[in-house]
């Protein structure tokens, strides 16, 4: 639920600037603990717009900043091109506190490794003849992979390691030693093999070896097949020592698209190798194995499901420490002697980019996906993860970290000619997440306690709504069948029986059965259709009839088309017709007449009940007099009706209006009612 903000680190974007065909690193050259910016011009016939450029040409800039312009110290035009994909590599070969620049150029057929020292540039500026490759396309067909520095004899001086790989045209194929010191180059016999060198280790008793990871591009062609030791149709594991001869026969693994990677580890001394073979595309999972020098298999892992796998090296406290990755799962594992794992380090995206970001000697992890908005920074631990910006993330940008006067950048990012400059940083609100988190506690407790309180009250109106209800239901029934009503009635079914009046008898008996079917089913409603209700009021006044000995006459009036399936309150005609008989008919000397008149208004529709009883003044005075008990239909329907308001977001209304003649006689009651309808 934490917003990231309060992220334990976090990055920010400082600059974006636009740097034309060029290739943008960072690095300390000359040791001042700051970082000079290395710019790489290619030359003015890789853009039709691009005429700065001759020829290529290595710019240096000094006294950097992410936030102003760099000043320019030196730039240093060559006069042959780069090859097509040209990395560079800095490292300090005579251990002089300078950074040199190691690149490779071409001229013609021609592929040369080229040194420059931009400090001393008249004492070192070395240019090598590697090879001669050939041309697919009419283009050089030569690739070439990054440089190893590392003194390979013990005389303080680091040699140069590397690699040239054929592509289309397979040959030449070679991994080389360069000598800086003795001017002496050396080249490995690995025929066709397409090998790329990743790790360089020592023994205890001083004695160098390399491993070259490779893959398998089947560009060797199947005439020369039986001349070559050495086939690009598989994959191969090759260990080299300081002579570049083979320390065991290569270990084949078959196939085309197969690939072997293989990492030297230090153990106690020996010099161990790692190696993984993924087998061809779409083929079996790949197994992880560990050999001695002598080539023999000591351990070995075996994988169940086919996955992008390999192996990882990673600089912790300046030690290489080695992790197994998976990358459709997004998890590395360090690797122990046995090749056991230990446990998962998760990251967000697939791919993965070790550098040291604050020179303290250990690596963070810089983690990607191709074509994604944003990347991730993690400490060296896999732990904290920085979000990163950055649209659409392709292959083959420049990652450099940077240490400048004004600290204004910590790390850059090279892609598609333009430079991003980031901080990096230690959030200075991430403790802010504690006191957070108690708010965010007492937030929720606050918003549950008032959830619970007003569910409590929704519960507490619901079960008083629900009493309410039941007590109506009870009501309801009692005032519907009122003993003394069902008593008369059934002394009148009685005396129609005793007087042999059987027809009749029946009649008078359907119309209480009607009647008690009526209130029974209607029993838990507090609303009825208007159908129901004039059907009810009919079969009571039926009964009420025969009980007063049709002392009064009644009719029922429907003016115009009214929907007589609209709900209205129940009882809402019952209770002011059984009032009208009780209070005003029933005491009546001569006869009685009720009307009842149902007719639709504007939006509303209204009954009118009236009478011609003697009013209600007469009936109170009546009533007083004899101290009859007035019943409690009034009270009934006046909370029926305010529970049918309520349910129905209504106003239900009537209104009683007493009768009388010129003479100011009291000749009857009138009753009106207004129910809306929508």
């Amino acid at each position: 639920m934490l917003p990231p903000v309060f992220d334990k680190y976090k990055t920010e974007l400082i600059d974006k600037v636009y740097r034309y065909q060029s290739k943008i690193y960072f690095t300390d050259l000359d040791n001042d603990l700051y970082s000079e910016c290395v710019c790489l011009h290619y030359s003015g016939n890789n853009s039709a717009n691009d005429s700065i450029y001759t020829a290529p040409a290595i710019q240096i800039d000094t006294d950097c900043s992410a936030t102003k312009l760099a000043v320019t110290t030196d730039q240093i035009n060559l006069s042959r091109q780069w090859p097509g994909r040209q990395w560079v590599k800095f490292g300090d070969f005579n251990n002089d506190s300078a950074k040199e620049i190691y690149f490779f150029t071409w001229q013609h057929d021609s592929l040369f490794l080229n040194i420059i020292d931009p400090a001393r540039l008249s004492k070192i500026n070395f240019e090598v003849f590697i090879d001669k490759y050939n041309f697919h396309n009419q283009a050089p067909d030569v690739l070439v992979g990054s440089f190893l520095l590392y003194d390979m004899n013990n005389d303080g001086f680091s040699e140069i390691i590397g690699s040239v790989v054929g592509a289309y045209s397979a040959l030449p194929r070679f991994v080389f030693i360069y000598d800086i010191k003795n001017d002496v180059l050396k080249k490995s016999k690995t025929a066709s093999i397409s090998a790329g060198v990743k790790s360089v280790l020592q023994d205890k008793s001083g004695n160098t070896f390399l491993s070259a990871s490779n893959y398998a591009p089947q560009n060797v062609k199947d005439s020369l097949l039986p001349y070559i030791d050495f086939t690009d149709h598989s994959s191969w594991l090759v260990v080299l020592n300081q002579s570049l001869d083979f320390v065991f026969p290569p270990i084949e693994n078959r196939g085309f698209t197969s690939t072997v990677h293989s990492i030297l580890q230090l153990e106690e001394g020996e010099v161990f190798v790692y190696a993984f073979f993924r087998p061809p595309r779409g083929k079996s999972p790949g197994i992880l194995k560990k050999y001695d020098l002598s080539g023999n298999e000591i351990y070995r892992r075996e994988f169940s499901e086919p996955e992008e796998r390999g192996l990882a090296q990673k600089t912790e406290n300046n030690h290489p420490v080695l992790y197994f990755y998976e990358s459709e799962q997004k998890v590395f594992y360090k690797i122990d002697k046995q090749l056991g794992f230990s446990k998962p380090f998760k990251t967000k995206l697939e791919r993965n980019y070790f550098f040291d970001i604050d020179f303290d000697g250990s690596d963070e992890i810089f983690n990607w996906q191709e074509g994604a908005d944003f990347a991730y920074l993690y400490r060296p631990d896999f732990s904290k993860p920085a979000k990163v910006d950055f649209k659409n993330i392709q292959p083959g940008f420049i990652l450099s970290p940077c240490r400048f006067k004004d600290n204004s950048a910590n790390f850059s990012i090279y892609s598609n000619n333009f430079v991003y400059f980031y901080t990096y940083f230690e959030n200075p609100v991430h403790y802010l997440r504690f006191p957070l988190y108690l708010g965010i506690y007492l937030l929720v407790s606050f918003v549950f306690f008032v959830v619970m309180y007003f569910q409590k009250k929704s519960l507490q109106a619901k079960f008083e709504q629900e009493k309410r209800m039941t007590e109506l239901e009870l009501l309801t029934i009692k005032n519907q069948m009122d003993p003394h009503f069902t008593f008369n009635v059934i002394n009148t079914a009685s005396y129609m029986v005793y007087n042999k009046d059987k027809k009749t008898a029946y009649r008078f008996l359907v119309n209480f059965s009607n009647l008690i079917r009526s209130v029974l089913q209607k029993s838990k409603e507090i609303s009825v259709q208007l159908s129901d209700e004039i059907e009810f009021v009919k079969n009571y006044l039926v009964l009420q009839q025969y009980r007063y000995d049709f002392s009064f006459d009644y009719e029922v009036t429907l003016k115009g088309n009214i929907d007589q399936t609209v709900a209205v309150p129940k009882m809402i005609i019952q209770t002011f017709v059984e009032n009208a008989i009780k209070h005003g008919l029933a005491h009546k000397k001569t006869k009685g007449q009720l009307d009842i008149i149902i007719d639709e208004g504007t939006g509303n529709i209204i009954l009118i009940i009236q009478d011609n009883g003697i009013g209600r003044k007469a009936s109170k005075e009546m009533i007083a007099s004899q101290k009859i008990s007035t019943g409690k239909g009034h009270d009934i329907i006046n909370q029926i009706i305010q529970m049918f308001n309520k349910l129905k977001k209504t106003k239900v209304t009537y209104k009683i209006t007493d009768l009388y003649n010129n003479e100011n006689d009291a000749t009857g009651t009138r009753v009106k009612v207004q129910i809306p309808i929508k």
